[in-house]
């Protein structure tokens, strides 16, 4: 889901940027005193809440649904701003291309900066990596990161780390979000680790075993890949800002896996999202399913003409998700903002609607256009918790239309089960859903028994796109 709480993953470590000390011409001192006075006092609060915010981040209430909204967009969802343009967690499975390192087989892209190597040596018992990142980048002057996740989240996983520091290549072992849950371990072994560098690239190189660790590597199969590095080019292990991200890759590249994470079941986080292939609805009462995060957060809904709107619901069926809060947004691309948000809160059954154009608290706002047609309620039903809604094609903003063919969907849901909206951790997403479900529903069943079903969805798509040339030709300025 996707709205008003999220964040990427929690900040290893957070550090102040550091400010300008050019001192300025005279001309300009006394204007230059004044806007450094005013820079304190703004810079002061931000300080305080930097370090005051993991002691009260559990604390957190239904009231700062706001600025966990805020927070949200200051990571996961967020642009990048430096001279690396990755952007956050980009979560889409990747199919893998012949590598271009010698004694490699395959790779993969992992952003604009880095490609992940490997070769799977006779017998299939190790794998061999290699970490390459584009020289003069900040991923090749700092640090650099690769690790194996079993849901795609930052924690818990396995990770291999290296520091351009000079300390080295090592194995880690991620069991949550603050700098001291990153820690050593021998929990698996990596072989003949190394770092190289010449003025095109920075190479880190380790071979893993394929039985060891709390996260083995799968010579065949989904591998869920998580990746960070430094964002401004630091030695110093510490917060990634945007950069970091996560891809599912089938290591024997006999397929392209379908995207995973967190930040989606089929495609997550703030990067592109595969779509996931519909199946035949488990909820009673709706048509269409599609997964969000493995087989614990579904998505339902049905195909309903009569009143323009589609009835939808949100399926937790494990873990945190089924106790605390649920969201499921509209998003233009990818971002936070701008976006269409519905959340439910399990505590009392609540469930609202926002519409989010930016990243200022003013700039997100309670909204009625485009969620109702049937009762909003969060239920519970044979061991799940459902949050129900409906939307009506093409209300809101035009590049967030409930689409009759490819929806960009983010979801987002408390990590700890906390009834309380706060920061998500690693438990978001993103996903393509096609609400047409063009392709046959690959659980068994049918697509709902309507034949010519798939003349309508074309009529759909023409009226998708010529809904939006109407709105931009009327939005049009001049």
């Amino acid at each position: 889901m996707t709205s008003q709480n999220f964040r990427g993953e929690r900040p290893v470590a957070a550090t102040a940027p550091l400010a300008d000390t050019r001192r300025p011409s005279a001309a300009r001192a006394r204007r230059a005193r004044g806007a450094r006075g005013s820079a304190a006092v703004l810079a002061l609060p931000i300080l305080l809440l930097l370090i005051l915010l993991p002691t009260v981040a559990a604390q957190l209430t239904w009231g700062d649904l706001f600025q966990g909204i805020i927070d949200w967009a200051g990571g996961l969802f967020n642009g990048d701003g430096d001279d690396d343009n990755d952007g956050g967690s980009s979560s889409s499975s990747s199919s893998c291309t012949a590598s271009s390192l010698t004694g490699y087989t395959s790779s993969v892209s992992l952003g604009s900066s880095l490609t992940l190597h490997w070769t799977i040596p006779s017998g299939g018992k190790t794998v061999k990596f290699a970490l390459e990142a584009d020289g003069g980048t900040n991923a090749a002057n700092g640090w650099m990161s690769v690790g194996f996740s079993s849901d795609g989240d930052m924690s818990p996983a396995d990770a291999v780390i290296g520091n351009m520091g000079g300390t080295g290549v090592y194995a880690y072992h991620i069991s949550g979000y603050g700098l001291s849950d990153v820690a050593r371990t021998s929990s698996f072994t990596i072989y003949a680790p190394g770092l190289s560098a010449t003025s095109a690239r920075t190479l880190m190189t380790f071979t893993r075993s394929t039985s060891d660790g709390s996260v083995s590597v799968k010579p065949s199969g989904s591998n869920k890949i998580i990746w960070a590095y430094s964002p401004s080019g630091s030695k110093s292990l510490a917060y990634h800002g945007s950069k970091y991200g996560r891809t599912t890759v089938d290591l024997s590249c006999s397929s392209s896996g379908s995207g995973s994470g967190s930040g989606s079941g089929s495609g997550s986080g703030s990067g592109s999202g595969t779509g996931n292939a519909c199946t035949s609805s488990t909820l009673t009462g709706y048509t269409y399913q599609a997964q969000l995060n493995g087989k614990s957060l579904l998505l339902h809904w049905n195909k309903a003409r009569s009143n323009g709107a589609v009835t939808m619901a949100v399926e937790a069926k494990s873990g945190a998700a089924k106790s605390g809060w649920i969201s499921l947004a509209w998003t233009a691309n990818g971002k936070m903002a701008p976006a269409d948000a519905v959340f439910g809160n399990l505590a009392g059954g609540a469930v609202g609607a926002y519409e989010i154009n930016g990243y200022t608290v003013s700039s997100i706002q309670s909204s009625s256009l485009w969620i109702g047609q049937s009762p909003t309620t969060v239920t519970s039903a044979s061991g799940s918790t459902v949050v129900k809604f409906s939307r009506k094609h093409y209300t809101g903003a035009v590049s967030r239309f409930l689409a009759w063919n490819k929806n960009t969907l983010m979801w987002a849901y408390s990590p700890s089960g906390s009834k309380n909206m706060g920061y998500h951790g690693g438990a978001y997403g993103r996903i393509t859903v096609d609400f047409s479900c063009r392709t046959a529903p690959s659980g068994g069943g049918s697509r709902g028994g309507d034949d010519d079903d798939d003349d309508d969805d074309d009529d759909d798509d023409d009226d998708d796109h010529d809904r939006r040339e109407r709105w931009h030709r009327s939005h049009k300025r001049g």
